[in-house]
């Protein structure tokens, strides 16, 4: 039987340096949830100074694929601006971490995320 968790998975589940709550205060701060039926539930927070995302972090119940995407996610946007958060590609993430095609629904579960969370910011930009 195949390995279902690349080594990429493997590393970013290992050490998910961007697991757990915002470390510091921020100008602006948002946080969303969002769960799917099976069990799978995805917490992301930003930390924001003017339009970066100083700080992403992550709290998961989830398979270890989407955390590893969760992990991926955070690494590559953190100091990006808010309107970096629209270039998010799942397919991206699939191909990169090698994620078997049964668990596509998973890291569509991040983009739900992600779309509530660039929501969110846009409806604090306002302050």
């Amino acid at each position: 039987m195949q390995d279902p968790y690349s080594n990429r998975v493997r590393g970013y589940f290992v050490n998910p340096v961007h697991a757990g709550n915002l470390q510091k205060s921020y100008s602006s701060d948002v946080s969303v949830t969002v769960d799917d039926r099976q069990g799978n539930t995805i917490q992301l927070a930003a930390g924001i100074d003017g339009d970066t995302l100083q700080e992403l972090r992550f709290r998961a119940l989830a398979c270890p694929h989407l955390i590893a995407a969760a992990e991926y996610f955070c690494g590559r946007f953190e100091g990006r601006a808010t309107t970096s958060l629209r270039e998010f590609d799942p397919r991206e993430t699939v191909r990169e971490l090698q994620i078997p095609v049964s668990k596509t629904g998973r890291i569509l579960l991040l983009e739900d995320a992600i779309q509530l969370l660039r929501q969110k910011i846009g409806d604090n930009s306002h302050s």
